[in-house]
């Protein structure tokens, strides 16, 4: 019996912040559909999966699997941003799909998750999305739900879901602002490793840094093994010796339980924000940004080595994360009390530690200017330390802050400089906000 997919229907957005669905046909990734026939052409449409889903291609393997499955043809296709497709084509018999999280923007891998199954650190995350046994099918719809076992198979596949999600949103909401989208060397899709077991993230972007560079982070401190795959219990010595051409360009942290969509993507925003600046500044720059991080054991405090890049770095990275997730949640988030926005938690912090990353600053330097603000802004991680913002200033956009961030702002007195003389900001106002940092 013919299988046929007309064109699917699509649908509105789904209820955002502590959502318990993300679309499998996530953007940019890979659909593998197998069939046991291929008549004659004719059209085949495609799945709708979620509504700000895209790219994502259909495929009947030509190929023997194992000793019981032949099958024809290969087709592959894109999809548009709801998650539909469509090839011009009809297939007959049993068709068995695969979701494999590839595509022209990231490629995803890792999740090892409870079963210590080593090679995930490695290859591809790929999902046995069902087989169907003939007819017609349409509207096709693959989801996956929200996870309550750390490291399970639904754990693995929400978060590449999301993550994967969280990206192609960023590629879009950044060409729309004016700034760089993340860099891709040699144009291919960033190596995305998601690790199950931790919170955190980073973006050392070795494949663009090159081995030279990887290898003086290495020597200065860089441990391989904890960094991208702690918890595994694999000896570091021997994950040390790998190609630099393993290691990711980023890492997002799947954990700790409960994650909701939202503080995931937050943390998707902030590392894709690193590849986007990492464009800006170059491989020197970001090798110099990696090592003052190893020295400094993260994010540091203002005594650190190179505390001003780390600064500059970290909260404009940081800001991102905020402001994009609110303009994807507004006010359906999982931040506490019950009504903050992810924008109001932005406008609530002042720095990370006292005097060192000024997570408020570059809103502060876009929103209405209204004098002292209604309320004190605290330290991200030393909430009790707050004091006063006077913000004066208002106008700039994030295309106009990001051109003066590049190789020659290494601090945020940079920064400061570069405003009043490069964008022309009031001396007065801009050295008054940025006193308050």
């Amino acid at each position: 019996m013919a299988f046929l997919f007309p064109a699917c229907q699509k649908d509105g957005l789904p209820g955002p912040a502590a959502q318990s669905v993300e679309g499998a046909a996530t953007n940019q990734n890979l659909l593998e559909l197998r069939s046991d026939e291929e008549p004659t052409p004719t059209i085949l449409g495609g799945p709708r999966a979620n509504p700000y889903t895209a790219a994502v291609m259909a495929q009947a393997w030509n190929n023997l699997y194992g000793e019981n499955y032949a099958y024809d043809s290969l087709k592959t296709v894109l999809t548009d941003d709801e998650g539909c497709w469509r090839i011009d084509h009809v297939e007959a018999g049993k068709a068995y799909m695969w979701v494999k999280f590839k595509g022209p923007r990231a490629s995803l891998r890792g999740f090892v998750g409870n079963t210590v199954q080593i090679w995930r650190l490695f290859v591809d995350i790929v999902d046995f999305a069902g087989q169907m046994g003939g007819g017609t099918y349409n509207n096709i719809s693959i989801a996956y739900n929200r996870w309550v076992n750390q490291g399970s198979a639904a754990h693995r596949y929400w978060s590449a879901a999301t993550v994967n999600n969280g990206i192609h949103e960023f590629f879009d909401e950044a060409a729309a602002d004016g700034i760089n989208t993340p860099f891709l060397h040699n144009d291919k899709p960033l190596d995305v490793f998601l690790a199950g077991n931790r919170g955190d993230g980073f973006a050392l972007m070795p494949h663009a840094m090159g081995p030279v560079r990887v290898a003086t982070v290495v020597a200065g401190g860089l441990e391989i093994g904890d960094l991208l795959f702690g918890g595994v219990n694999i000896p570091g010595w021997q994950l040390a010796a790998l190609s630099y051409a393993l290691f990711p360009d980023l890492m997002i942290g799947c954990n700790p339980n409960p994650r909701e969509s939202d503080e995931l993507r937050e943390t998707v925003y902030h590392e894709c924000a690193h590849a986007s600046h990492f464009g800006q500044v170059g491989p020197d720059y970001w090798m110099a940004l990696v090592l003052a991080e190893i020295a400094a054991g993260g994010w540091g405090d203002a005594n650190s080595l190179d505390a001003g890049r780390i600064a500059v770095c970290e909260s404009w990275a940081e800001y991102i994360g905020d402001s994009y997730n609110h303009r994807r949640y507004g006010g359906n988030t999982s931040v506490l009390p019950v009504g903050t926005t992810w924008e109001i938690e932005l406008e609530q912090t002042r720095n990370d530690v006292p005097g060192h990353v000024p997570i408020g600053l570059h809103l502060d330097l876009i929103d209405p200017a209204v004098g002292i603000e209604p309320f004190l802004a605290c330290e991200d991680s030393a909430p009790a330390s707050c004091g006063p913002i006077l913000d004066n200033v208002t106008g700039f956009t994030n295309a106009q802050l990001f051109s003066v961030l590049d190789e020659n702002t290494a601090t945020p007195e940079d920064y400061r400089v570069r405003i009043i003389n490069e964008l022309l900001g009031n001396p007065v106002q801009i050295n008054g906000l940025f006193n308050s940092y």
